[in-house]
């Protein structure tokens, strides 16, 4: 016997389709279509926001990653990493909101005396 073989928008929109006709509660037809009703009320607010575009299966990537890699950091960054290791992000990035966006990398103090 060969495998019955669907495609999941068909599916959403078979859903869909007797969802609205309001033949069965959502938790009959669910159960009949084999998920949860916390996934059947979701397909049915998509398709109520964007027809059946909006039915399509989504991009799972999340927004952040904790684990991406970063920026590189300058060499002024660098520098100051090196000499001042215990001092925070904020004050080694050019791009700091308190230092202002014009700010450049600080220099060496120089005495008064010299």
């Amino acid at each position: 016997m060969p495998w019955l073989e669907t495609a999941p928008m068909k599916e959403r929109i078979k859903f869909i389709g007797l969802a609205l006709s309001e033949m069965y509660t959502m938790s009959e037809l669910c159960s009949r279509s084999g998920i949860g009703r916390k996934t059947g009320y979701k397909w049915v607010e998509r398709y109520a926001a964007g027809g059946e575009n909006a039915l399509a299966d989504r991009s799972r990537k999340p927004h952040f990653s904790p684990q991406r890699a970063r920026r590189r950091r300058s060499s002024c960054d660098r520098r100051l990493r090196k000499r001042h290791p215990t001092w925070a992000h904020r004050n080694c990035s050019n791009g700091s909101s308190s230092a202002g966006p014009s700010s450049r990398c600080p220099r060496r103090a120089r005495s008064a005396h010299s």
